[in-house]
C-alpha cells in the first residue's frame, strides 16, 4: 500500500534535508540553530504521523479531474477545479518566478555589498525558513497522494519547494546588495498570495479525511507565512544602507508598494503643504537618472561615435539605448487593457445577480464573489494605471536627460562662432514637445488590441452592422493621414519663430545694462513683442490643424452610434441597445485617441529631426598638431635657457570666412615659460590669431605645431564670462578650494580693495553677466579665475581694456612682472593688447600690420635696438612707466596703494537664502484669475457657454436613447424609426460642432490673446526692472520665462484647461440629468409597467443586461450602468485636445 512504502521514502529525504539545513544555518544564522533543529524534528514527526494515519486523494469530487476552470457538481458550483488551480495558480507563476529570480541572482552576484542590518535580516530569515520547511513537508505529503491528480500535486509542490529555495537565496542577496526592497519578491509574493487564497479554500472544501484536512491546514499555514514574508520583504532599507552608498532620493530605496502608491513623495507633499517649495526641498536624482549617466548610455549605442549621426537615426538610437525602460510599461498597460474590458462583463454579472435575488437561484457565494471581483477589477485598474504611468514617465525623463546631454556636449564641440540661440530652443521647447508627443506612445499598440476586442464584442451584439463604425473610422483615419502631411512643415515654421524670438530675448536680457544706458530698451521691447505676435500667428496655423484633427477624431465617437443604429434593420431591446452603445464606445474611443495622438507624435518627430540636424553639424576641427612624445623630448629646452617653444606656426593663415583670411603669411614661434605680446592696430587680426592658437577659427591654412603638454588652457576673452553667482564662486568654480592660492590671485588681480567696498565681500552676488560690476572689475575677476586654476598656458585677448592706467600698471607688475605670479609659476602667457605698458614685460613681441600680416616679431631685447613698429610703440609706453612707477632694488613696483593695509578680509561663502517668493503664495485662484484677465471678456464668455453646451449635448443623447427604448418597448411606436435616429444624429452632430468650436475659441482665441498679453506684461516688467533685479536674478531664470514657460502657456495649459472645463461641464450635466430622471422616476406610478417592460424582453437570452427590473429606479440603474459607459470611459481616458 502507498502508506506502507512512505516511511522508506520519508526518512532518507528528511535526514538529508536535516544535514543540508543544519550546514546552511550554521553558516547563516548560528544563534537560531538549536530552535530550528527542534522545529524541524517536530515537522518530520508530524509528516510521519500523517502518512501513517491515511493517504490523501482529493478524489471526492469527480469534477476536479477535468480542466474546468469552474467545478461542476460540488462545492456549490462556485469554485475552480483543482487541476486548473494547480496549473495556473501554482506551476506557471512559480516557473516564471524561478526564471526571474535566477536572472536577478546572477546580476546581484556581481555587485558589492552595500547594506547591513543583521536584525532585519534575521527577521526575514525567521519567516522564510519555516516557509521553506512547510513547502518541504507539503512535497512529502504530495508523494503520498493516491488519486488521479498525483502528477499535478507532485509537480506543483516540487516547483513550489524550488521557489522557496529561490526566495531564501534571493532574499539574502537582495538584502545585502540592493538599495531597495526586492521588487521581484514582493511582486511575486502578492500575486502568489492572491492565488493561494482560492487554493486554500478549494483544498479545505475538498478535504474528506484526516490526511487531506492536515494537508489543507498546512497549506493555509504556508499562505499565512507567505503574507509574513511579503511584510518583511517590503520593509524600507534606508537605515541599513551603508553611509557611502546612501541614495540621494527616497525613490531609490522604495519598494514596489511605495512606487505604485507614490508614498515615497508623501514627505514632499507635507513640506509643500506647510511651506513654499524651494529647489533644496526637492529630492535629488539617483545615479541611474543623472544626465551624465543617461547621456553616456546613449553614446555607448552609437556605433560611429557620439556625434557622427549621418547614417544613424536618433529615434532608433533612443530605442536601442532605452529598450528595457521602453518595454517595461507594456506589462502594466496590458493589465490595464484587461481590467478595462472586464468592466462590462462584471456589470453584467452584477445585474444578473440583482435580477436573480427575487428567485431561489441567488447564492450568497455569488454575491461575495462579485464583491471580490469588483474590488479586484477596480483596484487592478488603479494599480496598473499607476505603475504604467510611473514607468512610462520615467522613460520619457530618461530620454529627456539623454538628449539634453547630447545637445550640451555637442555645443561644447562646435566652433565658438557657430553656437547660436537655437540651442536654447532645442533644450527647452523642442525637448518639451518631444516629451509631450511621446506621452501616449504605448496607446499606439494598445489601441489596435482594444479595437479588435471591441469589434468582436460588437459583432456578437449586432452582427455585420458592426462594420458601419469601422468604415467611418477608416474614413477618418484616411483624412487624418492627409492632414498629417502638413503637420511637419507648420511645426518647423512655428519652432523657427520661437527660436528667433527666444534668441533675441536672450541677447537683450544678457545685455540689459548696455540697453538701458543707450536708451534702447523700449525699442528692443517693441521688436521682441512684434516677434511674439508673428510667432503666435504662425503657431495658429499649426493649432488649426489640431482643431481639425480633433473634429475628425471625435466623429467616430459621436456619429458612429448614429450610423450604426440608422443602418440596423430593426430596433433592439433595452439591454442590447445600451450594451451595443457601450461596445461602440470601446471601439471608437481608442480610435479617437489614436487620431488625436498623431499630431503631437508628428510634432515630436519633427523636433527630434531638428535635434538630429543640430547634432549633425560639423564639430570643431583642432588643426593644431601636437608633437609626439619623442619629438617633444628632443625639442623642449629647459626653462633656464629660455628657448623652449610652445607654438610654432608655419605659413599660417586664419579667418572666419573661407574667401577672406584675417591673418595671413604667419611664420613665427612662441616661446614657453614667458610672456608673448601681440600688438597691432584695430582690426589687424590680434584676436583672430589668439583664437587660432586655441584652434577656434573655422578656416585655416598652414600648420600650428604645439608643445603638446597643455591639457587645458586658461583664456580671458575681450568680453568676460561672468556667471550669476558670488565673486568667490566665479573665481573658484567647482575646483577644490585653496585659501593660500586664493589670497595670491586676489592680490595679483587687485580685487581685495573691491572686497572692502562690497557689503558682503567676495560673497557678493554679481548678477547675470556681472551686471553689478564695472568693466574693469569684470576683467580683473576673469583674470583672477584664470590665475586660480593655474594652467600651463594662459591667453589674454585684450583683457585689460577696461582698466584705468594706474590699475593696469600695477596689475601688470603683479601678474607679468619679474616678481609676478606667472613668472614665479613659469607659466606660458600670450596677450594681445593695445596697452603699451605691457611691452616692457614681454619676452617676445609680435606686431601685426593693418592687413593682418606679421610686420615684426622677435625677442624684446633684440627688437629694442632696431627701428620699426615695435620700437615706436615702446617709445609711447616709456613715459607712462616713468610717471606711474618707481623701480625698487628688487625689481618690484611700488605705488601709493601698496602702503595701504590690505590685510586679508574674511572670505564670505555663498549661503543658502530663505525662499521668500510672495508671488507663489497668492493661491491658485489668483493665478487663474490673472490668466482669465489676459483674454478678452467676450472670448471667455463664449468659451464658457460653448463648453456648457458640450456638457449638455454629451449627456442628453443617452436620455434620448432611453426615451426611444421606452417607446419601442411599450409597443406604442408613437414615432417612426427615422424620427428617433434623426434627432439622435442631430444632437450628436451639434455636440461635435460645439467641441470643435470650443477648441477654436481656446486655441485660436484665448491662446492668441493671453499669449500676447502675458508676454507683453512680462516683457514690460523685465525691461523696466532696475539693474538690481538682474544682479539678484539669474539671466537663465528670466530667459526661461520667455522660452519654456511661454511654450507651456501656448500648448499644455490651454489643452489641460480645455479638457478640465469640458469634463467638469459633462459631470455637472450628468448629475443634473440623473437627478431629474431619478426624481421623476420616484414620483411616477409605473412600476408595474416597468416589470412588463422587463417581461417583454425576457425572451432575449443573448442580452448582456438582466431581463426584468423591479422598479423604475432599478431600470434607471441599469441604464446608468450601461449607458454611462460612454461618459465614464470618456472622462477616464479621453482627452478632448
Amino acid at each position: 500500500m502507498a502508506f506502507a512504502r512512505a516511511p522508506s521514502r520519508v526518512q532518507p529525504l528528511c535526514l538529508s534535508h536535516r544535514r543540508l539545513m543544519r550546514a546552511g544555518v550554521q553558516h547563516l544564522f548560528p544563534s537560531a540553530l538549536h530552535s530550528i533543529a527542534n522545529l524541524q524534528n517536530c515537522l518530520v514527526v508530524s509528516v510521519q504521523l500523517v502518512t501513517v494515519l491515511n493517504s490523501m486523494s482529493f478524489t471526492n469530487c469527480p469534477g476536479d479531474a477535468s480542466f474546468g476552470p469552474t467545478v461542476r457538481g460540488c462545492r456549490g458550483n462556485f469554485d475552480f477545479t483543482l487541476t486548473f488551480e494547480q496549473i495556473f495558480f501554482s506551476i506557471i507563476p512559480a516557473s516564471l518566478f524561478i526564471l526571474a529570480s535566477c536572472t536577478r541572482i546572477q546580476r546581484l552576484l556581481k555587485r558589492p555589498r552595500i547594506a547591513g542590518g543583521r536584525i532585519s535580516w534575521a527577521v526575514k530569515l525567521a519567516a522564510i525558513l519555516p516557509y521553506f520547511m512547510l513547502r518541504y513537508t507539503l512535497l512529502i505529503l504530495s508523494c503520498n497522494h493516491s488519486g488521479r491528480q498525483v502528477p499535478l500535486f507532485v509537480a506543483s509542490t516540487a516547483i513550489e519547494f524550488v521557489t522557496a529555495l529561490c526566495i531564501l537565496v534571493l532574499s539574502t542577496f537582495e538584502h545585502t546588495k540592493a538599495q531597495r526592497p526586492s521588487i521581484i519578491l514582493n511582486t511575486y509574493g502578492i500575486l502568489a498570495l492572491l492565488l493561494d487564497v482560492p487554493q486554500a479554500r478549494s483544498l479545505s472544501l475538498a478535504a474528506t479525511n484526516d490526511a487531506e484536512h492536515k494537508f489543507a491546514h498546512l497549506f493555509i499555514a504556508n499562505t499565512v507565512l507567505r503574507a509574513v514574508i511579503i511584510i518583511t520583504e517590503s520593509l524600507p532599507k534606508h537605515n541599513t544602507i551603508l553611509s557611502s552608498t546612501q541614495p540621494s532620493s527616497p525613490e531609490d530605496n522604495s519598494g514596489i508598494f511605495a512606487l505604485v502608491s507614490f508614498s515615497w513623495i508623501s514627505s514632499l507633499f507635507v513640506v509643500g503643504y506647510k511651506n513654499v517649495l524651494r529647489n533644496d526641498d526637492l529630492f535629488g536624482l539617483g545615479r541611474a537618472m543623472s544626465t551624465e549617466t543617461l547621456g553616456r548610455r546613449l553614446e555607448s549605442h552609437m556605433k560611429t561615435g557620439p556625434y557622427h549621426l549621418y547614417k544613424i537615426n536618433i529615434t532608433a538610437m533612443l530605442c536601442r539605448a532605452f529598450a528595457v525602460p521602453l518595454l517595461l510599461p507594456i506589462g502594466p498597460r496590458l493589465a490595464l487593457l484587461g481590467f478595462t474590458f472586464c468592466q462590462p462583463f462584471l456589470i453584467q454579472r452584477v445585474l444578473d445577480y440583482l435580477a436573480s435575488l427575487s428567485t431561489d437561484d441567488a447564492s450568497p457565494n455569488t454575491g461575495y464573489g462579485l464583491i471580490g471581483a469588483t474590488i479586484f477589477v477596480y483596484s487592478g485598474i488603479a494599480i496598473s494605471t499607476s505603475l504604467y504611468r510611473y514607468l512610462h514617465e520615467r522613460t520619457l525623463w530618461m530620454v529627456r536627460g539623454a538628449l539634453l546631454y547630447l545637445i550640451y556636449q555637442k555645443t561644447t564641440q562646435l566652433p565658438s562662432n557657430s553656437v547660436d540661440e537655437s540651442v536654447l530652443t532645442l533644450m527647452s521647447t523642442d525637448i518639451e514637445r518631444i516629451q509631450l508627443g511621446f506621452k501616449e506612445l504605448h496607446d499606439f499598440w494598445a489601441s489596435p488590441i482594444e479595437i479588435a476586442l471591441a469589434s468582436w464584442m460588437l459583432f456578437n451584439q449586432l452582427g455585420n452592422v458592426f462594420l458601419a463604425p469601422i468604415v467611418l473610422v477608416a474614413i477618418c483615419i484616411a483624412l487624418v493621414g492627409v492632414l498629417s502631411l502638413f503637420f511637419g512643415a507648420r511645426q518647423r515654421a512655428w519652432m523657427k519663430r520661437i527660436e528667433e524670438r527666444v534668441g533675441v530675448t536672450s541677447k537683450a536680457i544678457g545685455n540689459m545694462k548696455h540697453l538701458k544706458i543707450a536708451g534702447l530698451a523700449e525699442a528692443v521691447e517693441k521688436s521682441i513683442q512684434t516677434l511674439r505676435l508673428d510667432e503666435i500667428h504662425v503657431g495658429n496655423r499649426w493649432r488649426t490643424l489640431i482643431i481639425i484633427a480633433t473634429f475628425i477624431g471625435f466623429t467616430p465617437v459621436l456619429l458612429g452610434p448614429v450610423v450604426t443604429f440608422a443602418l440596423a434593420s430593426q430596433f433592439f431591446s433595452v439591454s442590447k441597445l445600451f450594451t451595443s452603445l457601450s461596445f461602440l464606445t470601446f471601439l471608437t474611443i481608442p480610435l479617437t485617441q489614436l487620431i488625436q495622438f498623431i499630431p503631437p507624435l508628428l510634432a515630436a518627430v519633427a523636433c527630434l529631426d531638428r535635434i538630429q540636424q543640430f547634432l549633425q553639424r560639423d564639430a570643431r576641427v583642432d588643426y593644431r598638431q601636437p608633437l609626439s612624445r619623442r619629438e617633444l623630448d628632443q625639442s623642449v629646452v629647459p626653462p633656464q635657457t629660455g628657448h623652449a617653444t610652445a607654438f610654432s606656426i608655419k605659413h599660417g593663415a586664419f579667418g572666419w570666412d573661407e574667401d577672406k583670411m584675417v591673418v595671413r603669411d604667419v611664420n613665427l614661434e612662441i616661446p614657453s615659460f614667458g610672456l608673448t605680446v601681440i600688438v597691432g592696430p584695430v582690426a589687424s587680426g590680434k584676436s583672430t590669431l589668439c583664437k587660432a592658437l586655441l584652434g577656434e577659427t573655422p578656416y585655416y591654412k598652414g600648420q600650428i605645431i604645439t608643445q603638446g603638454t597643455f591639457e587645458s588652457v586658461g583664456f580671458c576673452d575681450q568680453t568676460p564670462f561672468i556667471s550669476n553667482g558670488t565673486i568667490w564662486r566665479n573665481i573658484v568654480g567647482d575646483s577644490p578650494f585653496d585659501q593660500k592660492k586664493y589670497d595670491e590671485v586676489i592680490e595679483a588681480a587687485m580685487l581685495r580693495p573691491d572686497f572692502l567696498i562690497f557689503p558682503q565681500g567676495d560673497a557678493t552676488l554679481v548678477g547675470s553677466n556681472g551686471v553689478t560690476l564695472s568693466g574693469g572689475q569684470k576683467q580683473r575677476l576673469c583674470i583672477a579665475r584664470a590665475l586660480y586654476h593655474e594652467r600651463g598656458l594662459i591667453i589674454f585677448d585684450d583683457a585689460f581694456s577696461g582698466l584705468d592706467k594706474d590699475t593696469r600698471t600695477r596689475l601688470f607688475h603683479r601678474v607679468f612682472g619679474p616678481g609676478g605670479l606667472l613668472r614665479s609659476r613659469k607659466t606660458t602667457a600670450i596677450a594681445c593688447t593695445h596697452s603699451m605698458e605691457l611691452l616692457l614685460f614681454a619676452d617676445k613681441v609680435v606686431a601685426l600690420g593693418p592687413e593682418g600680416r606679421v610686420v615684426q616679431h622677435g625677442r624684446r631685447k633684440a627688437l629694442a635696438t632696431s627701428e620699426g613698429y615695435d620700437r615706436s610703440l615702446r617709445r609711447q609706453a616709456a613715459p607712462l612707466f616713468r610717471v606711474n612707477t618707481i623701480r625698487s632694488t628688487g625689481g618690484a613696483m611700488l605705488s601709493p596703494l601698496d602702503a595701504v593695509d590690505l590685510s586679508p578680509v574674511e572670505s564670505l561663502r555663498p549661503r543658502a537664502g530663505q525662499a521668500s517668493d510672495s508671488s507663489r503664495q497668492m493661491g491658485d485662484f489668483e493665478v487663474y484669475k490673472y490668466y482669465a484677465k489676459s483674454a478678452k471678456l467676450g472670448t471667455v464668455l463664449a468659451f464658457v457657454v460653448v463648453g456648457a453646451s458640450v456638457g449638455f449635448l454629451w449627456n442628453y443623447p443617452q436620455v434620448w436613447l432611453s426615451n426611444w427604448a421606452t417607446d419601442v418597448a411599450s409597443g406604442a411606436d408613437s414615432h417612426p424609426h427615422s424620427y428617433w435616429v434623426g434627432i439622435y444624429g442631430l444632437l450628436s452632430a451639434l455636440c461635435l460642432l460645439c467641441i470643435a468650436a470650443t477648441g477654436a475659441i481656446t486655441l485660436l482665441g484665448i491662446v492668441a490673446q493671453s499669449g500676447s498679453a502675458l508676454h507683453h506684461h512680462a516683457l514690460q516688467t523685465v525691461m523696466r526692472a532696475p539693474l538690481h533685479f538682474f544682479s539678484t536674478t539669474d539671466a537663465g531664470v528670466v530667459t526661461n520665462l520667455f522660452s519654456q514657460d511661454m511654450t507651456l502657456l501656448d500648448t499644455e495649459l490651454p489643452s489641460a484647461l480645455l479638457n478640465m472645463v469640458i469634463s467638469v461641464f459633462i459631470v455637472i450635466a450628468s448629475y443634473c440629468l440623473c437627478s431629474y430622471h431619478g426624481g421623476s422616476s420616484h414620483d411616477s406610478d409605473q412600476a408595474s409597467d416597468t416589470c412588463g417592460l422587463g417581461r417583454s424582453v425576457a425572451g432575449d437570452s443573448d442580452d448582456l443586461w438582466p431581463n426584468c427590473y423591479h422598479s423604475n429606479h432599478d431600470l434607471y440603474i441599469a441604464r446608468d450602468l450601461s449607458g454611462s459607459c460612454k461618459s465614464t470611459k470618456a472622462l477616464q481616458h479621453q482627452r478632448f485636445f
